[in-house]
């Protein structure tokens, strides 16, 4: 069987911050890990970790991935993604991200630097870089997660994010589409259903997210458009605790009344 891993789709950065620039900040200063396991055909492709480090001075949020299981056999991928956020005016804000792919066949290796004195990004790759505007609520690609676990947990059901991604300005757009309960490795959770469909391809990107784990996904599955079929589990998660139960009832009736 050759599977090739495609990671780029499991940037999930695990964190308790999100930042609605012009609207102020939002810290939780809770440091903390969470570890997945990456499927395909059933058969175990691939393992990420997410970390959260913060100081006064920025939250870096990093995402490290690698092939295992019978992947290791095609290639051995290692990849690290980096998103550093820096307080701006009365904001926080992304000032670096970072993507380094090294071990295997093809090495890859980005940067978007955000200057938002002057609202552009400095986009380097291959050597080379050039200039982007960018508007005063653009995010990196390694973000739009967080935006999403935040605006669920106030309520909402439909998302739209402005990413700049790929030297371009991206519009991630997302929608619940139902509840569903399910097994875990941390235990049997409720989860709100979200998906991600792309307006110039047939890729969708589905997250299980769990209001008891302040709406972090828990499973994630990623679909083709050859109907090929990667899904993330949550193996185990430290430094992150489950909502109490006074919190998450008035979490639920917050979505009531949005609905």
């Amino acid at each position: 069987m050759h599977v090739t891993v495609k990671f780029g789709w499991l940037a999930l950065p695990i964190m308790l911050l999100w930042a609605n620039p012009g609207h102020g900040v939002e810290i939780f200063q809770t440091a903390f890990t969470a570890e997945f396991v990456l499927k395909a055909r059933g058969t175990v492709v691939g393992r990420s970790k997410w970390s959260l480090t913060s100081t006064q001075q920025s939250v870096v949020y990093e995402l490290e991935s690698n092939t295992a299981g019978i992947a290791v056999l095609f290639s051995k991928d290692h990849i690290v993604e980096r998103s550093e956020w820096r307080p701006h005016g009365n904001a926080l804000k992304p000032y670096g991200y970072q993507y380094d792919r090294s071990g295997g066949k093809k090495e890859k290796h980005v940067s978007v630097d955000f200057r938002w004195d002057d609202d552009f990004v400095i986009n380097t790759s291959r050597g080379e870089s050039w200039q982007m505007p960018i508007p005063g609520n653009a995010i990196d690609k390694l973000s739009y997660i967080i935006a999403m676990m935040h605006d669920l947990s106030e309520g909402q059901r439909v998302f739209e994010y402005l990413v700049a991604d790929g030297g371009k300005l991206k519009t991630y757009t997302l929608e619940s589409i139902g509840d569903e309960m399910l097994k875990t490795k941390i235990g049997t959770v409720d989860t709100v259903k979200v998906l991600r469909r792309r307006s110039d391809s047939k890729r969708e990107t589905t997250f299980w997210c769990a209001p008891l784990y302040q709406y972090l996904p828990v499973k994630i599955e990623h679909r083709e458009p050859d109907g090929e079929v990667l899904t993330g589990h949550l193996e185990s998660v430290t430094g992150l605790a489950q909502e109490t139960a006074s919190s998450l009832l008035q979490r639920t009736n917050i979505v009531k009344r949005a609905n």
